[in-house]
């Protein structure tokens, strides 16, 4: 991705270019063979859980006529009921890097830094759950998840409040946080129509 390093998923929800061999290309991003990137939401953000994927495949040369432009293409296959029900859920949190200092070097000329991003609060987390079935034997299956990832971090130069002589820029006026999340929901209905032919919903 182009732009800063994603250091524990500090780039959450903000979208990147793609960079296939240090080039920005035009990547095509299939979803049970429809591509979002080129569909009318295309203006929106299209993101994807790797909690709610079985299978996903990513290519970068030898693609198939079918793949339009030069970059990465990829293929990806949403989880599905199965005739046994099945659920998962997780739950992953982070407060690493919520610490303040700096190594000397940092702070030394010709870089003077003096302030950082630190995680706040509850600094990071990312929940999910899913659920998944059978509706009718070999027939009609279901499957639904929900997850949700949520970033809450100091900014440089964001300020929740004036400092004691009533400055609201200088440096030691109180800092505020920016609260990023990003709830995603996820479904999906197969139906087999005939044994040669699966109708899916998604």
């Amino acid at each position: 991705m182009q732009g800063k390093p994603d250091v524990g998923d500090s780039n959450l929800a903000a979208r990147s270019a793609v960079i296939t061999y240090g080039v920005v290309l035009q990547p095509t991003l299939e979803v049970e063979g429809i591509n979002t990137s080129t569909d009318k939401a295309a203006d929106t953000a299209v993101y994807l859980d790797s909690f709610e994927m079985s299978e996903v495949e990513f290519k970068t040369t030898g693609n198939n006529a079918d793949v339009a432009f030069p970059g990465v293409a990829e293929v990806a296959v949403m989880k599905s009921g199965g005739t046994p029900s099945m659920g998962t859920c997780g739950v992953t949190m982070r407060t690493l890097l919520s610490g303040k200092q700096h190594y000397p070097a940092l702070a030394a000329p010709p870089n003077n830094l003096k302030l950082s991003n630190p995680l706040e609060g509850s600094g990071y987390y990312d929940y999910s759950a899913d659920l998944g079935g059978r509706i009718i034997t070999d027939k009609l299956w279901f499957y639904g998840g929900y997850s949700e990832q949520k970033l809450t971090n100091g900014q440089v130069n964001f300020f929740g409040g004036p400092d004691a002589a009533g400055c609201w820029t200088c440096g030691d006026a109180k800092p505020a946080n920016v609260i990023t999340s990003l709830p995603e929901f996820n479904y999906k209905i197969s139906y087999q129509l005939k044994p040669s032919t699966k109708v899916l919903f998604f």
